[in-house]
């Protein structure tokens, strides 16, 4: 019973430290992810700093290019629900 408790314990305290990982990786801005994935990127490849500059303009117009095609999906999917005559 009691290592029931203890790994029931452990679980929660691992879930909880995840939770708040994500949750602090969910308040950065678009560019500081960006940042964040070119530097993970930068040490296993021993970028040279003018390479991590080009890389981390590669990964931001890939974000911007996911912003975009979000912002049209969502657009699309209004403009399917106006014309198909549903109410939001």
């Amino acid at each position: 019973m009691t290592t029931k408790k203890i790994l029931i314990g452990a679980l929660l305290i691992v879930v909880s430290a995840i939770g708040v990982k994500v949750l602090a990786h969910s308040r950065l801005s678009k560019e500081e992810k960006v940042k964040h994935i070119t530097e993970n990127m930068a040490k296993p490849l021993s970028l040279s700093e003018g390479q991590k500059t080009k890389v981390f303009q590669i990964n931001l117009d890939r974000a911007n290019g996911y912003e975009e095609a979000y912002k049209q999906g969502r657009k699309k999917s209004f403009k399917m629900l106006l014309r198909n005559g549903s109410r939001i």
